[in-house]
């Protein structure tokens, strides 16, 4: 897991030929005014998703990781909690749907406070548990990049 803000983004553009265009995507977009939807950044290489919600309670958020892709999570608007654990550190709850590249799991992990202008990259080996409420829900906005491994 990194957790970064988004003037120094350009630093992680050497991970990969997917993370430089999704990077150079979350820099240059015109995020604010962005539609909610998808986005294809680069086939189905590098996607992008923009959303609105409510930030969850935890019996709301479910632990989840992925293995086709990496996660870059970037908060538009608004604030939230992120969980996030290692993968071993974990017990599977619902086995691995290759159709939307995700499990989900149980157990414990550590916290993070995320809001613009701050990013998170969760890798195949990161558990994570994103929208968490911070004191209570609030609306947020936040783009999902998904960065095929």
């Amino acid at each position: 897991m990194i957790a970064d803000r988004l003037e120094n983004a350009g630093i992680y553009k050497c991970l990969s030929q997917n993370m430089a265009k999704a990077i150079e995507f979350l820099q240059t977009a015109d995020l604010k005014n962005m539609a909610n939807g998808k986005y294809a950044i680069d086939g189905d290489n590098v996607v992008a998703s923009i959303s609105g919600y409510n930030t969850k309670t935890p019996d709301q958020a479910k632990w989840e990781a992925h293995k086709q892709y990496i996660d870059i999570q970037y908060i538009i608007e608004g604030s939230e909690t992120m969980g996030y654990s290692q993968l071993a550190d974990m017990s599977e709850t619902e086995a691995y749907k290759v159709e939307k590249d995700v499990s989900f799991f149980e157990g414990e992990g550590n916290y993070i406070k995320v809001q613009s202008p701050m990013f998170v990259i969760f890798y195949p080996h990161d558990v994570h548990r994103p929208s968490l409420i911070i004191g209570k829900s609030r609306l947020v906005k936040k783009i999902v990049i998904k960065v095929k491994v």
